[in-house]
């Protein structure tokens, strides 16, 4: 099976090629507001560099969010043009699922072990999720993705035995140092890799988007900013 997964919710513009019996493929620009002139050429390059033809894909994976309100609509309109073009189904990954579940295939946590997912969404908020190891392959959610202030995260954040904290969290850890322990920096970044392995076990049990009617997963209202992150 040939995915193709498409990554877009923060200043990561990325693309992955997640394939049966081979290694995935990855390109990624971490690079703030480029999305709208780099995510095809990338895209491109990357079909391109694995012998992979648009005609060849089985599935579309798309990172829905939270985060980026430009970015989340740039990426899923690039993965339904791709999904209508390729006739293939198009697979909703929440952003948040897939930041926990770099944890999971880089192997650095043990069943039972708290991940909680945290993404600045600015104005002193930060979307927020926690999910539990359940075995080497998958995770569960045992808290829905939602939105709330640093400071209210930081305290209701207790000391456990076993959590791991993703995502760029930094505002929450300056108010709770005691917290950086628990903060895996090397695993922060949203990786189109993860999107594409979700998103073939969502395919493989049958969830199916559709191409028509789906939307961004923003969790707030539009405000324009100044010093747009993407």
């Amino acid at each position: 099976m040939i995915t193709l997964a498409i990554e877009t919710a923060t200043t990561v513009c990325g693309a992955a090629l997640v394939c049966d019996g081979m290694d995935p493929i990855e390109r990624v620009l971490d690079i703030p507001n480029i999305h709208s002139e780099r995510l095809v050429p990338l895209i491109e390059t990357l079909m391109t560099e694995a012998g992979i033809r648009v005609g060849q894909l089985e599935c579309i994976a798309v990172s829905i969010g939270p985060g980026s309100f430009t970015g989340l609509r740039i990426g899923l309109s690039v993965a339904k043009g791709i999904s209508f073009a390729a006739a293939v189904p198009l697979i909703s990954v929440p952003t948040l699922e897939a930041l926990a579940y770099n944890v999971v295939r880089t192997g650095n946590a043990a069943p039972g072990t708290e991940i909680i997912s945290l993404l600045d969404a600015h104005r002193g908020d930060a979307y927020k999720a926690v999910y539990r190891v359940v075995t080497e392959h998958t995770l569960e959610e045992i808290s829905r993705a939602s939105i709330a202030p640093y400071g209210e995260i930081a305290e209701r954040l207790q000391s456990r035995n076993t959590i791991i904290i993703v995502g760029n969290a930094q505002n929450c850890i300056t108010l709770r140092p005691d917290l950086r322990q628990y903060w895996r920096s090397e695993l922060s970044q949203c990786s189109p890799v993860s999107v594409g392995l979700i998103g073939i076990r969502r395919y493989h049990s049958g969830e199916r988007a559709d191409r028509s009617s789906l939307e961004p997963q923003y969790l707030r209202e539009f405000v324009p900013r100044n010093n747009s992150g993407v």
